[in-house]
């Protein structure tokens, strides 16, 4: 789910070869995104989003980045690696596994009927839950709750399959992973913007998603037999834990990709013991697959020891700015 920016554990985030960490913030997400109508539904699309990134490497003068999110950052990610493959040079994707382009329209409906635990979209791109989560203590209580907030009897807000349960939010508690600081943050942000229509708007583009997709499938010939979509050396971290984007989901992504040049896939999988919020459950796994991958398979022949992770005449990365 889009969050607002800054202390944003779903962001999209770029490596660029000086060594810097840029945190792009995508005018379509969170709570600064425009209104639906009369703003069009395609500018919450994956390829919206992907070409803001482009644009932005484009004004910040950089020529190549590695590109990493998570939820539906990790769904933008593929996405921007197949609509600028010249931009990016690199993957990651924490807990989001890869969904190929489909030229038959899949709607939500028979997504949840394929997948129950999908059905949880069906009452987020509605507009039952918009209806209900409006203002500052509603925000609150909404946000608590899908940050793992329980009632004194220990219920959720969240199930996967039922959507939320709207009539437990001014029961919920504390939420074990947002600060009181962060999460005044986040009310602040909602309130002063669209409160949750920008966020909810994500889950009502499968349509333009389609559409837009197509292109990316007629640059590939089917007489081929050619899968394979996406040719850049890619990490993807599962949360052994997640109740939505279960780790069994990524089985068979390994033949989208290529191999480099010693056979090796192009894609490395890895999986941490957390649920969907691994980059706060688990930080220091998350981090350690990061480190092993960016100083092996990304930097290991760039000229970086990957002991000391020293940085290299040619200026490349070094473990203390990663």
């Amino acid at each position: 789910m889009p969050q607002p920016r800054d202390i944003n554990p779903d962001r999209l985030y770029t490596f660029t070869r000086d060594g810097d960490t840029k945190y792009p913030y995508l005018s379509n997400s969170g709570c600064d995104a425009p209104p639906v109508p009369p703003e069009s539904i395609s500018r919450y699309g994956l390829k919206a989003a992907s070409d803001a990134i482009a644009d932005l490497a484009q004004q910040l003068q950089i020529p190549k980045i590695i590109l990493g999110g998570h939820d539906w950052g990790g769904l933008v990610v593929y996405r921007c690696a197949q609509y600028h493959p010249e931009l990016v040079s690199h993957i990651i994707s924490i807990c989001t596994p890869y969904v190929p382009p489909s030229l038959q329209f899949v709607s939500l409906e028979e997504l949840a009927k394929r997948a129950p635990f999908f059905g949880y979209q069906l009452q987020l791109a509605g507009n039952e839950v918009e209806d209900v989560v409006k203002g500052e203590e509603k925000i609150r209580q909404f946000l608590k709750g899908v940050y793992g907030a329980r009632t004194p009897d220990k219920n959720f807000l969240f199930d996967a399959q039922k959507g939320l349960d709207l009539d437990v939010l001014p029961r919920l508690g504390r939420s074990p992973l947002l600060s009181d600081q962060e999460l005044d943050y986040y009310v602040q942000e909602y309130c002063r913007h669209s409160n949750i229509h920008g966020t909810l708007n994500w889950y009502r583009t499968r349509r333009v998603n389609h559409a837009d997709e197509s292109s990316i499938l007629s640059s590939y010939s089917p007489s081929s037999g050619a899968l394979r979509l996406i040719d850049k050396p890619t990490l993807f971290i599962a949360g052994a834990k997640d109740p939505v984007l279960l780790p069994v989901l990524s089985e068979g992504m390994d033949r989208f990709w290529g191999t480099d040049e010693s056979g090796r896939s192009l894609l490395s999988k890895k999986q941490v013991n957390a649920g969907h919020w691994a980059l706060w459950e688990d930080a220091e796994g998350v981090n350690r697959e990061l480190e092993d991958w960016l100083l092996g398979p990304v930097l290991g022949s760039s000229g970086v020891d990957k002991e000391t992770g020293s940085v290299s005449k040619d200026g490349h990365l070094n473990k203390g700015k990663i």
